[in-house]
């Protein structure tokens, strides 16, 4: 039952154990890992921990983006929803009281963020970029380097004649082109970063593409002329660097954002208040019949 949820979260990065044989559940994002079981479960260090309704409800407020540095953002939705697919398709005997809770969170979640934060405007990682790009150097080529979830959110917004992506797994860069009619870049190219004015980052201080001049060579550019995106976590700029004209990190971007929280605090107090309704709901009537499947929760 919801009193005997357990909920613990860590800081990004945190090294927590995924293989759990189906009884816990696990989310890392950029910004916190956490751990969701119906039993208690041993840790390697101190999280947050949060209990019963209480846990019901952080895990919605994260799922809606409330719990994000910037508030309403929807990357966060996609990324529980790839956990929950991981979890049903590589759990040999999932917790079925554990897969109803979660199919319960994303349905409370979808409600909710209908309601009340459908309008929050471009509440994103990409849409923010985006912005910066348009208002610096709107007519530029732009470089996206990686393949995951944040180099897809963001090619998915922008003009595919504009831009170019480049990659570690060649085979996933491939369907990005293909997908979005965009150009492959060669990541094996040592000149790349100087062909670009703009470049949007989701790549990790461990990419090849960083250890070389490449990006001494690119920051030789006039500053009015370019513009680096980092959203790698942890950043792969060396130290100090973040602060150089035309780079602009996470961290920007949640300051970008918080400018525009003032126009969304009706909406986020709405959300909050909708939230605690769902989660009295939930604790009176949650039982531990077994889940629908996961096509029937599929979100459009």
């Amino acid at each position: 039952m919801i009193q005997d949820l357990k909920v613990y979260q860590y800081k990004a990065q945190s090294p927590i154990e995924s293989r759990t044989g189906g009884q816990s559940f696990v989310l890392k994002t950029c910004q916190r890992s956490i751990t969701v079981s119906f039993r208690a479960v041993s840790q390697a260090s101190e999280p947050e921990y949060f209990e019963g309704r209480e846990a019901y409800r952080h895990l919605l407020e994260i799922i809606c983006g409330l719990q994000s540095k910037l508030l309403g953002e929807n990357e966060i939705l996609g990324q529980f929803k790839k956990a929950y697919q991981q979890f049903c398709d590589h759990s040999e005997t999932p917790n079925p009281l554990l897969l109803k809770l979660l199919q319960k969170l994303l349905g409370d979640a979808k409600t909710i963020r209908a309601k009340h934060l459908s309008h929050l405007g471009i509440q994103t990682y990409a849409g923010i970029a985006r912005q910066m790009i348009k208002h610096k150097t709107p007519n530029s080529p732009v470089l996206v380097l990686g393949s995951g979830e944040l180099a897809e959110s963001f090619i998915r917004i922008n003009d595919p004649k504009r831009l170019y992506v480049a990659g570690r797994n060649t085979q996933k860069i491939a369907q990005l082109a293909d997908q979005f009619g965009i150009q492959a870049a060669d990541y094996q190219d040592p000149q790349l970063l100087q062909k670009f004015p703009v470049i949007y980052n989701t790549l990790g201080s461990e990419a090849s593409i960083w250890s070389g001049p490449g990006l001494e060579d690119w920051l030789s550019r006039p500053t009015t002329e370019r513009l680096l995106i980092d959203l790698a976590k942890p950043s792969m700029l060396p130290s100090g660097l973040e602060k150089a004209v035309g780079i602009a990190t996470l961290e920007n971007i949640f300051e970008w954002g918080e400018q525009l929280d003032n126009q969304k605090k009706d909406q986020i107090m709405q959300a909050r208040a909708e939230i605690l309704e769902c989660v009295q709901r939930r604790a009176n009537n949650f039982t531990s019949t077994f889940p629908f499947g996961w096509e029937e929760l599929r979100f459009a």
